[in-house]
């Protein structure tokens, strides 16, 4: 588009499309309330957090990135 058809359109910097999600940078966008959490409740009724073997693969699993990483 030319400057002087841009000067006639009225806003040249106008947007005419949505700006679609980025895929890092979208998710500030999503309305969280209209969720479905009802699987992840099911699914977080099976697992014991106070558990000493998943407090441990837990740890494992922070640690071992940190470590081959620092």
């Amino acid at each position: 588009m030319s400057d002087v058809a841009a000067v006639q359109d009225g806003n040249p910097g106008e947007n005419k499309y949505p700006v679609p999600l980025d895929c890092c940078g979208g998710l500030s966008n999503v309305d969280y309330s209209k969720m479905d959490v009802t699987l992840m409740k099911e699914v977080l009724k099976y697992i014991n957090f106070r558990d000493s073997s998943f407090c441990i693969a837990v740890i494992a699993i922070i640690f071992n990135p940190l470590f081959w990483n620092v």
